[in-house]
């Protein structure tokens, strides 16, 4: 991906930062998307987005470790259940 090349060259370009994090989102690259989205909050600490986007990620790890299955969490997210054990 000539992205992610373009990130190892110039690590701190915020745009392309913002996109690799989207774009690997959208491709089910949760990893790539946390480190992506990590970094933007790494160099610009009062970037709002950035900071919502890591806080879900480690808020989806916690559901997760919760059931142990991370259908369950992701389906007792998508019923409301944002609260308690899903």
């Amino acid at each position: 991906m000539e992205l992610k090349s373009a990130i190892k060259i110039e690590s701190k370009y915020l745009e392309a930062l913002e996109y690799y994090g989207k774009t690997s989102l959208k491709l089910g690259d949760a990893r790539e998307a946390f480190i992506a989205n990590f970094r933007v909050a790494e160099l610009v600490p009062d970037n709002i987005d950035a900071q919502l986007k890591l806080a879900t990620f480690y808020w989806l790890g916690r559901k997760y470790q919760e059931v142990g299955n991370f259908k369950t969490a992701i389906g007792g997210i998508m019923k409301g259940q944002v609260c308690g054990s899903v």
